[in-house]
């Protein structure tokens, strides 16, 4: 097949990186009855000091949006999702698809990154206003789990279960007949199969081409039961409280903040627990917890609500609580410590060394979360130099990704044979371990490839090449 007729990947973001994911698939005209389409498969923003320029900082997206067909959004977090906004403030007037709970999750996170970002000290302006998020949802068209969608130009969509998160994705892309067979499957972010409040990962098997995620590339966590996680929570809690200070969890808003309460609803009904007070502190986390509320099944119905959880509301009571009782936990937004109302708690307690601090989940390179857990004497919050004298913490049991172990079984499970196998959305060296687990196990189909940033490869029936890196800015507007 001509590499000027084969269908070809551009890697626009997350290549190298665990956060702005952005690939492009560009299927040609090829001079058949079908014409050009464009599929953009998430559209984040780089989070921390990661990667190259963040997109909110660069003038442009890399191609021109106006000529972008098609947007899959595979889940909810900004680091997927929290680009498009100001994809279609550059032209963008496509589709945008997702499921029905990504959808109803994105009219929240995306209004909440822009308070955030504009409420924050020294921080950049939000790459977008109220006007362009309005625009933004009016072009979601949400799609259930297993259902086929005509995209056009013979290529068709179906969204499975990740397990990642609420509404969480993996897409599966083919051709609507035989005269274009490719077939692709973007993995989205993996779940660990092992949440008590979504169901396991699914994803098709056979496909010709795999694009996955290595977020936990090369590191294994220790396989925890429920009970076992909870009880982890309860002495890690327990150790903080008896230093004599007040334990911070930072946690993302949607999943892991409603996680820690189910398992704190069942330790409080054990009887462990139930006199420390909880604070969620995080209006998202509020709204996002209603949400679940609303789809969770009849035996899972009021997991996330005990006498002794308070929510928090407004900015006052957030401030409030940096005096909060010694005996208390507080639960802020946001995860990786870089926005939210964690960070004015982390500089009024981070001093304090009766204080625990706990991280929940991943924390990308150059986030304030990695930092913390390097245990620095001081750090840098808002133009501020903070002092670190708190315990830091760290409970990874609670990450939201599939480790190494999850992410060779996901993709064994796929049969994925003879085409190209691309890793994205992970650090060079999580990436380079996940190969060589892969060829080891000899799951690498025609071959491996980790993409480097804004390179593009075109797509073969059994394998790829590489086209070679694209200078930023250099496909705007071409074909």
């Amino acid at each position: 097949m001509p590499q000027d007729s084969a269908p070809q990947l551009f890697f626009i973001g997350a290549a190298g990186t665990v956060t702005g994911s952005a690939t492009l698939i560009d299927y040609p005209d090829n001079g058949s009855q079908y014409g050009r389409r464009r599929i953009l498969v998430d559209c984040g923003l780089y989070q921390g000091r990661e990667g190259p320029a963040s997109p909110s900082a660069v003038p442009l997206f890399p191609v021109d949006p106006s000529s972008i067909d098609d947007v899959v959004i595979t889940h909810a977090h900004l680091d997927h999702a929290g680009y498009l906004p100001r994809l279609q403030r550059e032209g963008f007037r496509g589709t945008i698809h997702c499921t029905p709970p990504t959808a109803e999750l994105l009219t929240l996170v995306l209004t909440d990154a822009a308070r955030v970002a504009g409420n924050t000290t020294g921080s950049t302006p939000p790459p977008y206003r109220d006007a362009d998020i309005r625009a933004t949802l009016a072009l979601l068209r949400p799609l259930a789990y297993g259902q086929w969608r005509e995209l056009g130009n013979n290529v068709r969509l179906r969204l499975w279960n990740a397990g990642h998160i609420l509404g969480s994705a993996s897409a599966e892309l083919s051709g609507a007949d035989t005269a274009l067979p490719e077939h692709i499957v973007f993995s989205g972010d993996i779940g660990t199969g092992t949440s008590p409040l979504l169901p396991r990962p699914e994803a098709p098997s056979g496909p010709a081409h795999l694009i996955v995620e290595a977020t936990y590339g090369g590191r294994n966590r220790a396989a925890l039961s429920p009970t076992q996680r909870r009880e982890r929570l309860c002495q890690l809690v327990l150790t903080g409280l008896r230093r004599g200070g007040p334990v911070l969890i930072a946690a993302f808003a949607i999943e892991r903040t409603q996680e820690l309460l189910a398992d704190f609803a069942l330790l409080h009904d054990r009887g462990l627990l139930s006199a420390v007070p909880v604070f969620i502190d995080s209006p998202l986390a509020s709204r996002v917890t209603s949400i679940f509320d609303r789809r969770l099944g009849p035996e899972l119905q009021g997991i996330m609500h005990r006498g002794n959880f308070h929510f928090i509301a407004g900015d006052s009571g957030s401030r409030a609580l940096d005096q909060a009782p010694r005996s208390a936990v507080i639960v802020a937004s946001g995860g990786m410590c870089e926005g939210g109302r964690i960070r004015h708690h982390l500089a009024a307690m981070l001093p304090d060394e009766a204080c625990t601090v706990i991280l929940s989940g991943y924390q990308a390179p150059g986030t304030l979360g990695r930092t913390l857990l390097e245990k620095p004497p001081h750090v840098e919050i808002d133009g501020q130099t903070v002092a670190v004298r708190a315990e830091i913490a760290t409970m990874d049991f609670y990450s939201g990704h599939a480790d190494h172990a999850q992410l060779l079984d996901w993709i064994a499970a796929r049969r994925h044979q003879p085409g190209a196998l691309f890793i994205n959305h992970g650090t060079d060296p999580a990436r380079q371990a996940l190969a060589a687990a892969l060829r080891k196990a000899d799951l690498g189909g025609s071959g491996i490839y980790l993409p480097a940033p804004l390179e593009r490869f075109a797509l073969k029936p059994a394998g790829a090449s590489s086209l070679g890196p694209a200078p930023l800015n250099s496909a705007r507007g071409s074909g």
